[in-house]
């Protein structure tokens, strides 16, 4: 009978090490999800950093008139004459690159998106941000809603 007490004793003994690194296991595997998803908030939030960083020299301008064939010169003309209309020292070098936005609302003109070459130039359209009542209307020649700088 010893020898079956001993054994059935070892047996117990690997079936609770068996439960025991079972529960361990989940433990590091909890973990590691944990782990990993602190990463991945981490990560997401440099990567938005990086994005505000990296736009922090545009500008999104609403309610632009939008010309069939219209090109990028044709947009900084009308870039210009928002300047002129609104008080804002503006030279086309000042801007490295515009495009308009997807639609977001059919009908209504694209947004336009102006990369200037600096944030100096930028933070003076920020300043002078409403454009001192420039309006749609006075690029037509015409009376439309109020443009807006955001």
């Amino acid at each position: 009978m010893f020898m079956s007490e001993a054994y059935e004793d070892m047996r117990k003994k690997v079936e609770n090490q068996n439960e025991e690194i079972g529960s361990l296991k989940k433990t590091v595997a909890n973990l590691k999800l944990e782990e990993q998803e602190r990463k991945t908030e981490e990560m997401k939030k440099i990567v938005e950093e990086m994005g505000q960083y990296s736009r922090n020299r545009n500008i999104e301008i609403s309610n632009i008139p939008e010309d069939e064939k219209e090109d990028e010169e044709k947009l900084l003309e009308k870039i210009g004459k928002i300047a002129e209309l609104g008080g804002i020292s503006y030279q086309p070098g000042d801007i490295d690159v515009t495009h308009r936005l997807p639609s977001k609302k059919p009908g209504k003109p694209r947004s336009v998106v102006v990369q200037f070459r600096s944030r100096t130039s930028r933070n003076q359209w920020m300043q002078k941000k409403t454009t001192h009542g420039v309006t749609v209307g006075d690029l037509q020649g015409n009376e439309d809603p109020t443009m807006a700088c955001t």
